[in-house]
């Protein structure tokens, strides 16, 4: 979001009907609730009319976020990450917490991966009157076997959880991704010597990645 963003700006580019249909009783609130990300650019219909296309991507321009937002899983059951408009926490506020996994070997027996994923899906425990749970299942390739990464992939998708998986192998990642790829999981990691065949492998599908770097203790 460009830094001054009032809701005067933001109205410049709305319908100005006050219709209502945005559930808001004025096209000025909506416009804060834009800005506050209470509501979505897609809540006001009369927008998402041809008439208003150029209003329409401008105002994504301006609400678009420094720090991308992405998605890690499916729409129905997914986490989303990024789509900060500031680096650090103490000049506003940030809208995605951060995402908590907990790692799934492909070394343990596919009977006691599944129950280590179903445990960790079913995390839940309440905390200052906040329900807190897990974000993630990291499926790590401790085995190096593409074959028996992939099954496990399965295995920790079954539990309905989105998914990290980890290998420093774009071969034994794309294994995976044959099993689990419409899941839409996070891989991990782009390293010095794998960047390139990582991100061919994530625009291929596409999904979201990360970035490793060794700590070299300079």
């Amino acid at each position: 979001m460009r830094r001054n963003t009032t809701p005067l700006t933001v109205y410049r580019f709305l319908p100005k009907t006050n219709c209502g249909l945005c559930q808001q009783k004025t096209c000025m609130a909506f416009g804060s609730g834009l800005i506050d990300r209470k509501v979505k650019i897609r809540d006001c219909p009369p927008l998402l009319e041809a008439r208003y296309d150029n209003q329409r991507r401008e105002l994504e321009e301006i609400l678009r976020p420094p720090v991308r937002q992405v998605l890690i899983g499916t729409e129905k059951k997914g986490v989303l990450v990024g789509g900060q408009e500031v680096v650090r926490r103490h000049e506003l506020t940030y809208y995605n917490k951060t995402a908590l996994a907990v790692e799934v070997s492909d070394e343990l027996p596919p009977e006691k991966m599944s129950e280590r994923a179903k445990a960790i899906a079913g995390v839940r425990f309440e905390r200052v009157g906040e329900v807190l749970t897990l974000d993630l299942i990291a499926v790590r390739c401790a085995s190096r076997d593409g074959k028996r990464f992939a099954q496990a992939a399965k295995v920790c998708a079954a539990s309905g959880m989105p998914l990290m998986l980890c290998s420093l192998s774009p071969k034994e990642l794309e294994g995976a991704l044959g099993e689990v790829g419409s899941n839409h999981p996070l891989l991990y990691a782009a390293a010095e010597d794998n960047w390139e065949p990582m991100s061919n492998l994530a625009v291929k599908h596409p999904i979201p990645w990360t970035v490793w770097q060794a700590w070299s203790g300079r």
